[in-house]
């Protein structure tokens, strides 16, 4: 038999993972049959009313936001969140780069898979406040240079966050310190362009990307998904990765700088 304190530290997972799914089940209802409704609600057009009125005062500002609102910018969002975990593992000792890699690619299925188990099973149809609010600024209007996105028929829960925030809820027990907050930083700013044009509502991430996240997480951690995965799956995957790898770049991943000495 286990000593207690091994039991301990093997089931602690399991019990944060129960908490996470708890917390987001607790954050979901509060939104959605919760009394304090009126108080999201008036979140919600508080954050709108503001954001919406800093459109249309100059074109950079709008060009800044119809440029981030496009598809493409999509890659810059995963490619730096790739980034997060590529070079924590680098950082790490010993460098971990490719199960890293692997866990960033596990993070982001687990997010997809939240996305449409929702749209599947929760029949939710929400519109953007731009389509329900008259009289507000449309990037669509204000920017004809580059194709835009300031409106959504359904946009609860708001996909990109629910993606981004899940991988970094997901990355947060492997990443570096630095790497947890540079994760959850990327997370908030690469959902704030989403925001700030109107097509998602302040809730749709804070009582639905969220509260997916940390659902779909705790019940990956809850279910005990995590250990079989991370001893069988992951360290198969990582050597996979490491030997497609060039040598070149694979040497480099290998050999991060090490911090210099203080001098005599």
């Amino acid at each position: 038999m286990k000593p207690l304190h091994l039991r301990r530290i093997r089931n602690r997972p399991i019990l944060l993972g129960w908490c996470s799914v708890a917390f987001g089940v607790l954050l979901l209802a509060s939104w959605l049959a919760g009394p304090i409704r009126p108080l999201w609600d008036g979140l919600d057009h508080w954050f709108f009313k503001v954001t919406n009125a800093s459109l249309g005062l100059h074109p950079l500002w709008d060009g800044l936001w119809a440029v981030s609102n496009n598809r493409l910018f999509d890659l810059v969002a995963g490619l730096g969140m790739t980034g997060v975990f590529l070079f924590s593992g680098r950082s790490s000792t010993p460098p971990a780069w490719p199960n890293l890699l692997v866990r960033a690619l596990i993070g982001a299925l687990l997010g997809l898979l939240a996305q449409g188990l929702i749209h599947q099973y929760l029949e939710l149809r929400r519109e953007s406040p731009t389509l329900q609010i008259d009289g507000s600024q449309r990037l669509t209007q204000l920017v004809n240079w580059i194709r835009t996105k300031d409106a959504s028929r359904g946009s609860y829960p708001g996909d990109h966050g629910l993606v981004l925030f899940t991988l970094t809820l997901y990355g947060w027990r492997f990443l570096q310190p630095w790497a947890r907050w540079a994760g959850a930083g990327g997370a908030v700013l690469f959902t704030l362009p989403r925001l700030m044009s109107g097509a998602h509502w302040l809730t749709d991430i804070l009582c639905g990307s969220i509260p997916g996240a940390l659902i779909m997480v705790g019940l990956y951690d809850g279910l005990g998904l995590a250990g079989p995965i991370d001893r069988r799956i992951v360290p198969v995957l990582g050597e996979w990765i490491r030997g497609l790898t060039p040598a070149r770049l694979r040497r480099w991943l290998d050999h991060p700088p090490q911090p210099q000495g203080r001098a005599a």
